[in-house]
């Protein structure tokens, strides 16, 4: 496995100081970028060692996936923007969660919810495939948004679209909030190419603790028995960046080692 960070191009220094892999940008903040920042950030990953492999945070609450306010051509339109510049930093893999744009009205018909929500979907990795990026949809928590909220629910998803380049996310956070069991791992494990990790506190994304190495441990020997050995992002929104991704990092290598001198 491999490490990455979920974090904006100022900490890019301190994530190779630590040790990590690769660096993972949110799409919200990328699309915001001027030419000249993007470039410069194409600049600092090409002569470092750690890497933009894949994009979280995919777009803002402005862009709709479902919904009265959804317009197929702003979607479009977002994704021509963002993926272009995703491709222009290296990455191969975009994550599709965006929960404040899969967030309904009371009332709103859940089939042309769904509809909408898979046009998007269909839209968006048309685009990418052009510019050689796969799609990974994101199982967000109930209390988060109201479509997609289960890992098996985001399975579903992906094999009825059956697209080339669309595949999954799992979110360990997600997972939780939802009660799920490591059991939707095995169902997500066709399709996961990418993974996720951060403590709930509070409904809120924090970095790892010691105190809940048995937790982590569970969800990474479940996907490592799939025979998962791709990327784990931690993806962190609350606490203190330093002393949380150090921490982070070290747990996620102490329980990997020990799994695998099982």
């Amino acid at each position: 496995m491999n490490f990455g960070c979920c974090t904006s191009m100022d900490h890019y220094a301190l994530l190779a100081e630590m040790g990590y892999d690769y660096i993972e940008l949110a799409g919200v903040e990328l699309y915001e970028m001027t030419g000249e920042e993007v470039e410069d950030a194409a600049r600092t990953l090409a002569r470092g060692q750690v890497e933009c492999v894949n994009i979280n945070t995919y777009c803002p609450e402005s862009v709709a996936l479902t919904g009265p306010r959804y317009d197929r051509e702003t979607v479009a339109r977002y994704a021509r923007a963002v993926l272009k510049r995703a491709h222009r930093l290296g990455a191969t893999m975009v994550g599709f969660g965006a929960p404040k744009s899969r967030v309904l009205p009371e009332g709103y018909d859940r089939a042309k919810a769904m509809a909408e929500f898979k046009e998007a979907i269909t839209l968006t990795c048309e685009i990418a495939e052009r510019e050689g990026i796969e799609i990974l949809l994101e199982a967000i928590c109930a209390q988060q948004c109201d479509l997609v909220n289960t890992t098996r629910e985001a399975v579903a998803v992906v094999e009825t679209l059956a697209l080339p380049n669309l595949n999954l996310v799992y979110d360990t956070f997600h997972a939780e909030m939802m009660g799920e069991d490591t059991d939707a791992i095995l169902a997500a494990a066709p399709y996961m190419h990418h993974f996720h990790v951060a403590q709930p506190v509070d409904g809120n994304r924090c970095y790892l603790n010691e105190a809940h190495m048995d937790n982590y441990r569970r969800f990474i020997a479940a996907a490592m028995s799939c025979g998962y050995d791709g990327a784990v992002s931690v993806e962190a929104m609350t606490g203190d960046f330093e002393s949380g991704a150090r921490r982070s990092l070290e747990i996620l290598r102490r329980v990997t080692e020990n799994l695998r001198a099982v």
